[in-house]
């Protein structure tokens, strides 16, 4: 049976102005059907009109897709629009977010300094033109340096207390204070003899104990001591009677006769190591020589952590600082200890052995009560 449900459909599309093509569209039949069944009805319409009649229909629609587009965009810049206003408006407040700073009251959040001092060769000569020129060094320069490391710790302590209380200082005098005359090149480069060396570095560390307790604004003062190798009066070294045979040894006791005041608490070692409590962690000092190193390509960090491992085996430690090797390596909690470096700096020695240029630096380190060990510093004892 002819299907004729669409007659009415197309007759009133075509009433309408529609063209062939888009009743046929809208019926569902192809545009010569369309066409022949309005021709028998007695409808006609020219090619050229129904062309443009779809032309015009497509240009509709396209239009309204346009406007729709158009509509979306603008509905989304409005609400970017919305959004950096209401930015604008929080982040112009004056008010801060972040919580002010605690204020610190007494008794609470101690912290204690420490200050490695080590390595000053107070009395030997570094002469540039044999270096070129990377560094001089001479007693009166030594003077001047260890002034001004007793300057820094100071100025230090004094920027630390903004967010710590520090009544404590734990200085540690860590050895080889004097070069001596272990080998006989070393009568060469002194400017003086041992004796005499040890004298003078007494003196520059007493003139420095003495602008701590007038300046530093502590209650205490512990000082760890440990002589080093160079000090020693024979040419080989001792080991069970170290402390006998050593200049820096003697130094240290003669310091302690001199300064008694109870704000100094004295630990002069007659043995290797020499251990301070503070805030639950121990504290070992030591100078450093018995660290077996020969300048291998991975440094001297895995030779300082066997050692270190091996002397826990007698008495264990949170931190460990030594020096000999001029070469300053801060804490981390990585290897647990800090290598001090020197006063004296880079000599014909160390460009002996290839190593490389350090300038002249002391170590510095803050151990809070509650945050354990924190701030790590360079002591700058040049000008």
């Amino acid at each position: 049976m002819k299907d004729t449900s669409w007659h009415e459909k197309a007759l009133k599309l075509s009433a309408d102005g529609l063209g062939y093509a888009a009743i046929g569209r809208e019926v569902g039949k192809a545009r010569s059907t369309v066409f022949d069944f309005l021709a028998g009805q007695g409808v006609s319409r020219s090619i050229d009109a129904d062309r443009a009649l779809s032309a015009s229909v497509a240009a509709r629609k396209d239009a309204e897709a346009k406007y729709k587009e158009v509509s979306r965009r603008l509905e989304q810049v409005e609400k970017e629009r919305d959004i950096a206003l209401a930015f604008k408006q929080k982040t112009t407040s004056t008010k801060s977010r972040i919580p002010a700073i605690r204020a610190i009251h007494k008794g609470k959040n101690e912290a204690a300094a420490i200050a490695l001092a080590s390595d000053w060769h107070v009395e030997e000569i570094v002469n540039p033109r044999r270096i070129n020129n990377l560094n001089e060094y001479n007693p009166d320069i030594s003077r001047k340096r260890s002034q001004q490391f007793f300057r820094s710790l100071v100025s230090l302590i004094r920027k630390e207390r903004q967010d710590v209380s520090i009544k404590t200082l734990v200085l540690w005098l860590g050895g080889d204070f004097i070069t001596g005359r272990i080998h006989d090149e070393l009568i060469e480069t002194t400017a003086y003899a041992p004796l005499q060396a040890a004298m003078f570095a007494g003196e520059l560390i007493g003139d420095g104990l003495k602008f701590l307790a007038d300046n530093a604004g502590l209650d205490s003062i512990i000082l760890p001591c440990s002589q080093g190798n160079h000090g020693r009066t024979t040419k080989e070294r001792r080991f069970s009677t170290a402390a006998d045979n050593s200049y820096e040894h003697s130094m240290y006791c003669h310091l302690a006769q001199r300064f008694t005041d109870p704000i100094f608490d004295w630990r002069i070692s007659e043995g290797y190591y020499e251990y301070v409590e503070a805030f639950g962690k121990t504290l070992r000092f030591s100078h450093g020589e018995n660290i077996k190193y020969s300048g291998g390509v991975g440094g001297i960090t895995i030779p300082a952590i066997k050692h270190f491992l091996r002397a826990d085996q007698q008495r264990r430690s949170d931190f460990d600082a030594c020096g000999h090797y001029h070469q300053r390596m801060p804490f981390t909690p990585a290897h647990k200890f800090a290598m001090n470096g020197s006063l004296i700096g880079y000599n014909a020695f160390a460009q002996s052995v290839g190593a490389s240029p350090e300038i002249p630096v002391q170590s510095f380190q803050i151990l809070d009560e509650k945050r354990g060990f924190t701030i790590a510093a360079p002591l700058i004892v040049t000008e």
